[in-house]
């Protein structure tokens, strides 16, 4: 029997109550066939805020919400034991081992289903632009690629945990790969190099450029510094840990200069033509940008996005979807 919640507002803005058709649509679809299921699908978003975009690629551990849609089975929900179900995860950093663990969080564990939609299950689902739009577009993409065999290796990517060290400490460098990890030592096997040159070319492959500016400390690659498998220490304690996201951000979205008319084309290619218009045409077209999405575009983005209307329109700032 569904529970339709009458508490819900009845008068929202246009676009929330297309993301609640949307969201309709797609409750409905994940409920209405058992034997095509979608493979499960993730995202990462800031853990606050209204919107979906980083404002930089390294941000505290703790501060990214891991949001994933995916069927199984919650033994704790006896009304909607066997579904999909929307859920968020929140790193948290172990200062003993150099382990980043994903816990869920309990307050973010929506079932979806024809069932649950508009019922007491989600009214704060609902409520949230952000979080529906994050769920339609992660359902949506995992129908796409129903039909798409899935290649081995395919795997959730996580962000990797970088920590962050005293940058007074002159002795930090020479501290932490005096005692090569797992990672460090295999690299250094696969490419016929010592451990120190291996150390060294593995910082460099992963050193945030500015990391003092960003944050104050002097930014290292976990794996670089600590074995979770065998509890190996770091040497010197982390002051603080960091995601990593930078091989996540880049979400491909719909160019919208497809959209435009003829004369805003010709004006908007006019502008990205000169060098001193290229702030007015980059600012012309994000003015004709979905606003979430808009805040996750930096002005080369968009000129990347004149400059190709074939092409997508990447989002730099905004975390791409995976499938696995």
């Amino acid at each position: 029997m569904i529970q339709f919640n009458t508490q819900l507002q009845t008068e929202i803005h246009p676009r929330h109550a297309m993301l609640h058709r949307k969201y309709r649509d797609l409750a409905i679809s994940l409920s209405s066939d058992r034997n095509n299921q979608p493979p499960p699908s993730a995202t990462y978003i800031p853990s606050s805020g209204k919107g979906v975009a980083f404002k930089r690629p390294i941000v505290p551990v703790g501060s990214v919400l891991l949001c994933t849609l995916g069927h199984d089975a919650d033994p704790e929900d006896g009304e909607c034991f066997d579904g999909f179900y929307f859920r968020g995860y929140r790193g948290s950093y172990l200062n003993s081992t150099g382990e980043t663990n994903w816990e869920p969080q309990d307050w973010f564990n929506f079932p979806i289903s024809a069932q649950t939609y508009a019922s007491v299950y989600d009214e704060r689902l609902m409520r949230s632009p952000r979080f529906l739009d994050t769920l339609i577009g992660l359902g949506l993409l995992a129908q796409r690629m129903c039909d798409h065999e899935r290649m081995d290796g395919w795997r959730l990517m996580l962000p990797p945990t970088l920590l962050g060290f005293d940058p007074e400490n002159l002795e930090l460098i020479d501290l932490v790969s005096a005692v090569p990890t797992e990672w460090v030592r295999h690299h250094a096997q696969t490419y016929g190099l010592s451990t120190e040159q291996a150390w060294y070319e593995l910082d460099a492959a992963t050193r945030v450029e500015g990391d003092l500016q960003m944050t104050g400390l002097r930014l290292v690659d976990a794996r670089l510094c600590a074995d979770v498998e065998t509890d190996t220490e770091h040497v010197p304690t982390a002051l603080r840990a960091f995601h990593d996201l930078r091989l996540l951000l880049g979400r491909r979205c719909t160019n919208p200069v497809r959209k435009l008319a003829e004369e805003q084309f010709s004006e908007i290619m006019g502008s990205a033509d000169s060098w001193h218009e290229h702030d007015q045409a980059s600012q012309l077209l994000r003015r004709l940008t979905r606003r979430d999405l808009a805040d996750g575009c930096t002005d080369d983005d968009l000129m990347s996005a004149i400059r190709d209307p074939e092409g997508p329109l990447v989002a730099s700032r905004i975390a791409k979807r995976q499938v696995w």
